[in-house]
């Protein structure tokens, strides 16, 4: 049983992962979880899943009515410290602290809980770790994580709950705090249950609650609310304009959950203007979407964002933060007595907040409250896309990135002067400073067309792009443009026709893309004749030629097959004897088979 004398105030911030569940689970459909479609926390549980707060069971279950330990409890605060690492680097067995019998894990969390002043370190060996924890003890365990950010203590006196006379005196004030300012509710019937236990889905929702409402900083910037302004359910991207006018554009994630209504949906059923509340997971991609309550709380803490750079830290002291934005103006705020620093995943103090950081902060009547330090990262490639809210790249290493940006306060550089983000264009050769998924600087390259000796690596025709080796053993890879000529000894030929090995000259428009191809291999040779045997097996073909020769030609593994009558590929195996073709040969080898007639 939890008592008093070991349950200390701490101010802390709130995360939520793993621990809670003792399972894993992956669940890849629209509701994540097979047992909480008739549930009355499917919502919350759904929520929870994209926030990355709890996880489910193997078989893709999530048993809502499962019991929540005291250890699992624990375990989901000292997450919510963002302290999980801690947990798994810290030497228990030397720490001096005197656990419980018996435990297989845990004990990272409770010595963390100690040294973070949640526990008392006297009692922690007493802690019946393994039994479901009641809800006047989760009520306790939630004040204490809160500690200040409880501006108005709870009146013990005020409480008018039918059962308030079972509830523990050890643990009614923090009843009173959690109750009376809307945090933890009571169960219906005006009874607030001191001695139930928690369930796996209450707990779902109490979490999501406390994250959505702001009380606790981790995943409440998961949250974006607004109104839907472009969807793309193909291209699985979405547009949603925040309350303050900034669009923020996000990729659907591949597993992402969407509800209208509190009622399973799809994102085609979505309508351009309607209300919005979108969770954000890794690389800032949607895992879940609804159609937002209108009455939603939103976030009490913040009213404004302002991301910028610090400058002046010898001349504001600790006291106020002088604050470049991205649009270059400057302007001095004061610090809130009560401040919290994070790096998005630990704490912070102001030693750390130094000139030229970028930060992200929130302001409440021109005060700082938060300050988020950003770990910019620099990344050049060929914009793609271009839509209000977000951009797309190609970058040089390969892999496509997409980012938000905030039009209004953007800096675009081109030249050595500024650009209007209207001013960029697909094609662009660019290198963007972005920090979280969202373009901070972006410097438009001056590109000069060229061309240039290459021999092709790779083609990926579907997309339009090549991969090319330089004489000097650079590699790179290009958008070809839709209409781009490509030439073989003369003649016409498709994107993927290409092939690795061939050598080529590229010329490179001033948008970075390739606008024409020439393959200039030699030792090429070409046959024309009616086909009189093909053997898979071997890899053979034979023709005969009109002059009555005959030729039994080894085909290259990556011969390209065509029929040039239907303009469909073919294989080796599907071109018959009797059919006129036209062969390409590389080094001996049948490197190209076009069926010229049937």
């Amino acid at each position: 049983m939890f008592k008093k004398i070991y349950l200390l105030r701490g101010a802390v911030t709130l995360a939520l992962t793993a621990w809670l569940a003792l399972g894993q689970g992956a669940p890849a459909t629209a509701g994540p979880f097979k047992d909480t479609d008739n549930h009355w926390s499917r919502v919350v549980v759904a929520k929870s899943y994209a926030l990355e707060l709890m996880k489910g069971y193997p078989g893709d279950i999530f048993r809502p009515e499962d019991p929540v330990t005291r250890l699992e409890a624990i375990a989901v605060i000292i997450n919510a410290l963002g302290l999980e690492k801690e947990t798994k680097n810290v030497d228990y067995k030397n720490s001096g602290i005197r656990l419980p019998q018996g435990m297989f894990w845990g004990q990272g969390h409770l010595v963390i809980a100690v040294q973070k002043g949640l526990l008392h370190k006297d009692y922690v060996n007493q802690l019946m770790y393994g039994s479901p924890i009641p809800r006047q003890e989760m009520a306790t365990l939630v004040a204490v994580a809160l500690g200040n950010k409880i501006k108005t203590k709870g009146d013990p006196g005020k409480l008018s709950y039918t059962d308030t006379r079972e509830i523990d005196p050890t643990y009614l004030p923090y009843v009173a705090d959690v109750t009376q300012n809307n945090i933890m509710q009571g169960l219906g019937n005006n009874e607030f249950g001191p001695g139930q236990i928690m369930r796996r889905g209450q707990m779902a929702a109490l979490m999501v609650k406390t994250t959505q409402e702001g009380w606790f900083e981790y995943g409440s910037g998961k949250f974006i609310n607004g109104s839907l302004s472009a969807s793309d359910s193909i291209a699985g991207v979405i547009s949603i304009t925040k309350a303050d006018g900034v669009q923020a554009a996000r990729l659907i994630d591949t597993g992402a959950v969407f509800y209208r209504d509190s009622q399973p949906s799809s994102l085609a059923q979505f309508k351009i203007g309607e209300a919005v509340t979108a969770i954000t997971g890794p690389g800032g991609k949607v895992r879940y979407l609804e159609g937002a309550d209108p009455s939603a709380k939103t976030d009490p803490i913040t009213e404004t964002e302002l991301t910028g750079k610090i400058s002046d830290r010898a001349l504001t002291g600790n006291s106020a933060l002088k604050i470049r934005d991205i649009g270059l103006q400057e302007k001095t705020y004061p610090l809130d007595p009560v401040i919290t620093i994070t790096d998005g995943v630990n704490a912070r103090d102001m030693s750390n907040v130094t000139d030229g950081t970028y930060v992200r902060v929130k302001i409440k009547n021109n005060s700082i409250q938060n300050i988020r330090i950003l770990s910019p990262e620099e990344i050049a490639g060929t914009i793609t896309t271009i839509i209000p809210g977000y951009l797309t790249i190609k970058t040089d290493s390969g892999p496509g990135r997409i980012f938000s940006v905030n039009s209004g306060e953007i800096k675009i550089v081109k030249g050595g002067g500024r650009l209007a983000y209207s001013g960029l264009k697909s094609g662009d050769r660019v290198k963007i400073i972005a920090a979280s998924g969202e373009a901070l600087e972006v410097t438009a390259q001056d590109f000069t067309p060229s061309s240039s000796s290459v021999r092709i690596r790779a083609v990926d025709a579907f997309y339009g792009f090549i991969y090319v080796m330089n004489d000097n053993g650079d590699r790179r890879e290009y958008e070809v443009e839709i209409n781009a000529p490509i030439t073989k000894r003369g003649e016409r030929i498709k994107i993927e026709d290409l092939k690795s090995g061939d050598s080529a000259i590229l010329k490179v428009g001033e948008n970075g893309k390739v606008y024409e191809i020439e393959i200039t291999n030699d030792q090429y040779a070409t046959l024309e004749g009616e086909v009189t045997d093909v053997s898979e097996s071997s890899g053979t073909i034979t023709i005969k030629q009109v002059n009555g020769l005959s030729f039994a030609l080894p085909v290259d593994r990556n011969c390209s097959c065509r029929d040039l009558t239907t303009s469909q590929p073919l294989s080796l195996g599907g071109i018959r004897s009797g059919w006129a073709v036209r062969i390409s040969l590389y080094n001996g080898k049948a490197e190209e088979i076009r069926v010229t007639s049937k």
